[in-house]
């Protein structure tokens, strides 16, 4: 599968107007992909309600092409600025998400009477897996429509599974569409 890095980073923020942005601005000045926010008065414990702070988790992201030096410098910067701007963060942590890719292909005319069995075959020779797969025939006009929900683990092989289907089209008379 894909990874991405997902990054949760935990503050404690004074309860007051204005301090969300002052949070999120470090984040925006080094390119951060904000995910969500939470912002919950229900976890303050004895010490936070004392000071007047609450935690704020902060998931975020960055672009997936950025080499992860690039990441972990960036996020060293927005510890700084929250080391300088007096913001206590309590926790950072970065997490491994997998990713799969998913594209649905609907191919249109006799692709049962051209061997289904072979079309399935070429397409996971590509790598990718049929998660499922919907048809609706019609036995006068030996016409069909079946639709393949494709998933794949790497990016990479997109233009691969793509280029099977045409070529899968164009040997079996067949018309296709994807999304």
């Amino acid at each position: 599968m894909e990874e991405s890095a997902l990054v949760r980073l935990t503050v404690l923020a004074r309860d007051q107007p204005g301090e969300l942005i002052r949070i999120l601005k470090p984040l925006s000045d080094y390119n951060a992909n904000i995910q969500g926010v939470f912002h919950d008065h229900s976890r303050d414990s004895d010490k936070s309600m004392a000071t007047g702070s609450v935690p704020v988790e902060i998931t975020f992201t960055f672009d997936p092409a950025m080499s992860e030096d690039d990441k972990k410098k960036r996020i060293d910067k927005i510890k700084a600025a929250y080391a300088k701007d007096k913001i206590q963060v309590l926790n950072i942590s970065i997490e491994t998400v997998e990713t799969t890719r998913t594209d649905h292909v609907l191919f249109l005319g006799p692709i049962f009477e051209t061997d289904i069995q072979d079309s399935i075959v070429q397409i996971t020779s590509t790598g990718a897996r049929i998660a499922d797969m919907q048809a609706a025939i019609d036995s006068e006009n030996k016409s069909s429509t079946v639709m393949f929900k494709l998933e794949y683990e790497k990016e990479t092989i997109h233009d691969i599974v793509m280029a099977k289907v045409a070529s899968i089209s164009k040997e079996k008379g067949l018309k296709y569409i994807t999304s």
